[in-house]
């Protein structure tokens, strides 16, 4: 029996994290690296604890690992990327049973955050991307789904794309961890750049995938390729100004494909935590998920009212539209308070304009008020002398009126006075 020692380590690697293809594949990258580091096969590994002894072969592969750990500091990478790979050689030593002596283990710490990315700067990349990407970033954008949950999926797994939301079922064997299957959905943006690339293929059926490669249609997408789409769009934009962002050579930049789970993190989370996190595939320990719902439209209706307008890319979100008719709203009640004011102001001239235009001419009235008659001071009969005077009195006494009528509670106008008059 021919034992391929690399091959039944990763086999058993895949067994423990559920089958998990992108599990295997990381540790294989791993394991070339450090294999090509340290100048030595597996094989060669089993051979010298053999040939050493298990006292001297142990601390000599500590420090081979230490030295390694070196090489990757020094090359800039982040802690978390270290340990997750020093974790990856170390299941090596523990799957043939071959003891290790000491190895300094990184704590733990998010280097490279993906900052938040705004619905502008994603049309924008959407803008000077190819169809099949444009419907990638919108479907993540609007579904909260990891790319490599979203290479999986095949067109039976959607709801009709004549219907909205379009509910997307994830089974069990696609989930991250094939912990349990679960649903999510995407709004009008990713069914319209969904339908548009799917009219760019042929001989589509329900066991089609929903994004394939250029080359072969059975091909499942190639994330990494996706990724660097991504990637590529943002820095051309980034290049011409028309968007701002940190830029790390061979390090994660500020924007990249992750930022678009994000985008849904943020923006849906008007349904509650722990509705997002089940739409987004996270696990839920306990017992917390025995009392989740199950029922499909409950989830349609919560994401249709709390998560699809605020996920929207290509019309106003409903903050937007809140903020324009708050303020169309407040102007008119400013209009309308003017207005009320004008109207009462006039209720209240009014038996002055009739007393003024019941004299046949401005004349008439000027001789009968004795309004261009002067009157010695001493006469208290004709105290004001100019019109000002006398107008300036009137408002006094009109003033008078209405704090009296204000403390006896008396009518102001005609009108309340006919009100009252009813009562």
């Amino acid at each position: 029996m021919t034992v391929d020692v690399v091959g039944d380590w990763l086999s058993n690697v895949a067994y423990e994290h559920s089958q998990s293809k992108a599990t295997e594949e990381q540790y294989k990258r791993v394991w070339g690296r450090f294999s090509r580091s340290i100048g030595m096969a597996a094989e060669q590994i089993l051979a010298d604890y053999q040939s050493l002894g298990e006292t001297t072969a142990r601390k000599k592969h500590a420090q081979l690992i230490r030295a390694w750990i070196g090489q990757l500091v020094r090359a800039g990478l982040a802690n978390t990327s270290i340990k997750v790979m020093v974790g990856a050689v170390k299941s090596f030593y523990k799957y043939n049973d071959l003891p290790l002596g000491h190895v300094s283990q990184a704590r733990s710490g998010i280097a490279y955050h993906n900052r938040d990315i705004t619905k502008e700067e994603i049309i924008q990349i959407m803008s000077v991307s190819k169809i099949r990407e444009k419907a990638f970033f919108v479907v993540m954008a609007q579904s909260g789904l990891r790319p490599h949950t979203m290479k999986q999926l095949k067109l039976r797994n959607l709801e009709s794309l004549d219907k909205v939301p379009c509910k997307i079922d994830v089974p069990q064997e696609m989930a991250k961890g094939k912990y349990g299957s679960y649903m999510t959905f995407i709004g009008p943006d990713a069914i319209k750049y969904l339908k548009q690339y799917h009219a760019t293929r042929t001989n589509l059926t329900q066991n089609s995938l929903l994004f394939c490669s250029h080359t072969e249609s059975t091909k499942m997408v190639n994330v990494k390729d996706v990724s660097r789409a991504f990637r590529m769009a943002a820095r051309k934009l980034e290049e011409s100004g028309a968007l701002t962002f940190e830029i790390r050579e061979g390090k994660p930049s500020e924007l990249r494909l992750y930022n678009l789970r994000k985008f849904f993190r943020k923006y849906a989370n008007q349904m509650g935590l722990e509705h997002v996190s089940y739409m987004m595939g996270h696990t839920t320990r306990g017992s917390d998920s025995n009392y989740r719902p199950e029922d499909p439209e409950w989830y349609r209706d919560l994401y249709k009212e709390k998560a699809m307008p605020f996920l929207r890319l290509e019309t106003p979100t409903p903050t937007e539209t809140e903020k324009t008719i708050d303020k169309l709203e407040k102007q008119l009640r400013e209009r309308d308070k003017e207005i009320k004011i004008m109207k009462e102001t006039m209720a209240k001239l009014q038996p002055l304009v009739d007393w003024v235009n019941s004299y046949p001419t401005i004349e008439q009235m000027k001789e009968e008020l004795g309004i261009d008659k002067e009157y010695p001071p001493s006469d208290k009969l004709h105290s004001y002398k100019t019109m000002e005077e006398a107008s300036e009195a009137v408002i006094r006494g009109e003033a008078a009126r209405e704090e009296l009528a204000r403390k006896k509670g008396l009518p102001m106008t005609k009108e309340e006075y006919e009100q009252k008059k009813k009562k």
